[in-house]
């Protein structure tokens, strides 16, 4: 069958000019380019372009996943930070009595005006916290900076969340404080 083909063509070559003959081989030659690209070329880019775009997508799904991965390293060290917080304080601890003797330690307790100590509910997502909002009336600058130390550095989880300061009256370098602590239940 190939063989009889093959015979037809011979005979049909043989009997072109060599101009025809040359004008029917780059025809041949231009199909089989085609058909080349067409079944090779074109899948091959295609293909590729396909896989380009899985990895870059796969690439975004990978930096994503590194920034939750920080996310929730960060999240873990907190939780081990607040762990260690809650394992240092003595049984019993409440924020009130705490901020009563730092403010006794730091020679601001007959500087308080008041302490009003309240309790959120922890949340899905947010944890319980004990607040008190206080004011310190009449208290030097240097006794107020010493008061915040002492909390800030007591290495309880106790960290001072707001802090208004203003002058108090005509005295220089006494002021008056209202500040917010909050502390993890």
């Amino acid at each position: 069958m190939i063989r009889d083909f093959l015979s037809r063509v011979r005979r049909f070559l043989n009997g072109l000019s060599q101009r025809e003959r040359y004008a029917v081989y780059l025809g041949a030659a231009f199909i089989g380019c085609f058909l080349f690209f067409e079944a090779v070329v074109m899948p091959v880019a295609s293909k590729k372009a396909a896989l380009e775009a899985q990895l870059s997508g796969k690439q975004r799904d990978l930096a994503k996943m590194q920034v939750l991965q920080r996310e929730y390293e960060s999240l873990a060290r907190a939780m081990s930070t607040a762990d260690t917080y809650l394992q240092k304080r003595p049984a019993g601890f409440t924020l009130f009595s705490f901020l009563d003797t730092l403010a006794g330690r730091a020679g601001v307790k007959g500087n308080i005006a008041y302490m009003r100590p309240s309790e959120t509910v922890g949340e899905k997502d947010k944890p319980a916290v004990s607040v008190v909002e206080m004011k310190l009336d009449g208290v030097s600058l240097e006794g107020l900076v010493s008061y915040l130390y002492m909390i800030e550095t007591s290495g309880m989880g106790v960290f001072v969340t707001r802090l208004s300061i203003a002058s108090h009256g005509k005295n220089k370098g006494i002021i008056e404080a209202v500040m917010r602590v909050e502390a993890l239940i």
